[in-house]
């Protein structure tokens, strides 16, 4: 007998490991925070977030292909533009258990 998925259970590949990153500078394109973080490795998801008029809200969000990427760029310190970054597990800052 085939039971139904939960669809609170389904999540995409390694979407836990995506990290979301803090203290961006206003003036960071996205294709500056892309090339920051292709350089650890090889990027499936790197997004900087914009408000309405097209100006950089200050963070992001990066997820790599392979876990050991994924947790080398969260034991590092990063500056970017002249920022120091703060580079979290998205979920972890969700649910309060992290900031």
């Amino acid at each position: 007998m085939a039971y139904p998925l939960d669809p609170n259970a389904v999540k995409g590949p390694k979407e836990d490991c995506k990290m979301i990153v803090f203290g961006v500078s206003y003036t960071t394109t996205k294709e500056e925070f892309k090339e920051y973080f292709t350089s650890f490795g090889e990027v499936l998801e790197c997004e900087l977030m914009f408000n309405r008029e097209g100006r950089s809200r200050g963070f992001g969000f990066v997820l790599y292909k392979d876990d050991a990427t994924n947790k080398q760029v969260l034991n590092m310190q990063h500056t970017l533009d002249g920022r120091s970054l703060d580079v979290k597990v998205r979920d972890a800052v969700n649910h309060g258990r992290d900031r």
